[in-house]
């Protein structure tokens, strides 16, 4: 019986099947090679003089709210996390759930010098190359993924000059996420069944 990540996960490879049929993946690839060089978000995110800093999320809905759609655009939004401090915007591009796409990813690229995370549920390496050709410099990527397929989009998207982040939820997943390479980890501290 799958569960609702399993779910998602099918969710999301029919949905690149699609994109993929309108785009090839060597098109793709083609795409990814002609934008900038990925920013060093690592380095962007390690502030001297800061203890804490802040990834800004640009999204379209959440658990707790069925719809922020009309929470204004993904480029504006991104412009005030800039401008209040954060060290790299997240926005979540996952069109089923979250009602994100690929053209918030490039609102977002378009209006700000800060690192971009693509956060979206990451199956495929049709994905990374698709996210480093819209301006992504990091990729989310979640642990729950089988190891072979995790460890190949990990290095997939170290190739392409981004930084994997590998999402999860126990201290296993975590040691999991560090044994294959990832060099940021987030910890996803919400159950989905309760929202505590």
């Amino acid at each position: 019986m799958f569960g609702h990540f399993e779910q998602r996960a099918v969710e999301a490879r029919r949905a690149v099947e699609g994109r993929e049929r309108q785009v090839p993946l060597e098109a793709v690839k083609d795409l990814s090679r002609t934008v900038p060089g990925a920013i060093d978000a690592r380095t962007a995110m390690r502030v001297a003089d800061r203890a804490v800093t802040v990834i800004a999320e640009v999204r379209r809905s959440t658990a707790t709210f069925a719809d922020l759609s009309g929470a204004g655009d993904p480029g504006v939004l991104a412009r005030f996390y800039a401008a209040g401090g954060a060290a790299c915007i997240c926005v979540v591009t996952g069109p089923t759930a979250s009602y994100g796409s690929l053209r918030d990813l490039d609102d977002v690229r378009a209006a700000v010098d800060l690192p971009v995370l693509v956060n979206d549920i990451i199956v495929t390496p049709y994905q990374v190359h698709e996210a480093r050709a819209h301006g992504a410099d990091l990729v989310a990527l979640d642990a729950r993924l089988s190891p072979l397929v995790l460890e190949a989009l990990v290095e997939r998207t170290h190739s392409l000059g981004m930084t994997a982040v590998i999402k999860v939820r126990t201290r296993r997943e975590a040691l999991t996420a560090v044994e294959l390479g990832s060099l940021v980890v987030a910890v996803d501290a919400l159950d989905l069944q309760t929202l505590a």
